[in-house]
């Protein structure tokens, strides 16, 4: 119920603001996957939001089963929105999923970002390679926790497309 509350009125005060144009990514909690509740809440998301830009941000820790996460896709192209993988490398990776269900854009997880300017070459290394296999199965891959310009040059380097952090703003009022 809170989720559903913070999305709803998430997209009601975006929707009223000067920012309205740009994609909302909007958290689940994992256990709301694919219950008949959340897909409910999607379709009335989408009906008192019909032009407005979402992505729908699921954790990795949610990406277990491909058949489901399967479903949620087809699910959000159905409804014009979507499918962000959050956290990618926080845990266990879930490579086989991201091969099986692509997201639109994959969110590497703070923890493989965070000085990376200073990393060793392995790991800066492993973390490209990662980065050029979301590319080539069709993600879009997004830094997160970027704080300094030294990480944001070297993620920008490595490939990656987007990027999230102290660096290009702190949290404020919307």
């Amino acid at each position: 119920t809170l989720s559903e509350l913070m999305r709803a009125e998430g997209m009601r005060v975006a929707q009223q603001s000067s920012h309205n144009q740009a994609e909302f990514y909007l958290n689940t909690h994992p256990c709301e996957i694919l219950n008949e509740r959340f897909v409910d809440s999607l379709n009335v998301l989408r009906a008192e939001f019909p032009e407005m830009r979402i992505s729908i941000e699921i954790h990795e820790a949610a990406v277990t089963n491909p058949a489901s996460i399967l479903e949620l896709r087809q699910l959000l192209n159905d409804l014009n929105m979507g499918l962000a993988y959050d956290d990618f490398g926080a845990g266990q990776g879930r490579l086989l999923e991201l091969g099986e269900v692509p997201p639109d854009v994959l969110k590497f997880d703070m923890q493989l970002i965070r000085g990376i300017a200073r990393a060793s070459v392995s790991r800066q290394e492993m973390i490209a390679t990662l980065v050029k296999l979301a590319i080539d199965l069709g993600s879009m891959p997004l830094a997160e926790g970027i704080e300094t310009e030294e990480e944001h040059e070297v993620c920008a380097q490595m490939g990656f497309q987007l990027g999230q952090g102290f660096l290009y703003g702190r949290p404020c009022p919307f």
